[in-house]
């Protein structure tokens, strides 16, 4: 039996390439391409903040969730339990998703002005949780 299995897997992976062989195509020498400009996209400081937003909605959200759930003894079998990271993944993936692409729909000549402005955006949210940082009582520090 482990004999067919071998020569089945052998017998695809020859077939697989024999087959991509047979269709491959000599490449044609490119006309020279202007280059474009890099798309814009969501910093990375800015879509980290929005992780950290949507977070915080979603973890108290299936907080509230949670305990309308123990209010009722019908629904008590539902077990909520390590949701809120997938939720969170889910949220902020696709919002970033679609952030990129409303970004994206922005003409080449307003690039520039976008990402000075994207750039500012994301510096006062980063000098904002850093002066909240800074600012809070030292007990809530040590607190852990």
């Amino acid at each position: 039996m482990k004999k067919i299995f071998a020569s089945l897997l052998i017998l695809a992976v020859v077939l697989m390439l024999s087959v991509s062989i047979a269709f491959a195509q000599t490449p044609t020498p490119a006309a020279p391409v202007t280059p474009t400009p890099a798309p814009l996209t969501v910093p990375g400081a800015l879509a980290t903040a929005a992780a950290v937003v949507v977070g915080y909605f979603v973890t108290q959200g299936l907080k509230s969730f949670s305990q309308l759930l123990a209010k009722y003894k019908a629904l008590s079998w539902i077990n909520i339990q390590g949701w809120g990271s997938w939720i969170t993944a889910f949220v902020v993936s696709g919002l970033l998703f679609y952030a990129n692409k409303a970004l994206g729909f922005i003409p080449l000549g307003d690039t520039p002005i976008t990402a000075m402005i994207l750039t500012f955006l994301t510096q006062v949210v980063s000098t904002n949780g850093l002066h909240y940082a800074l600012t809070r009582p030292a007990a809530t520090l040590t607190k852990g």
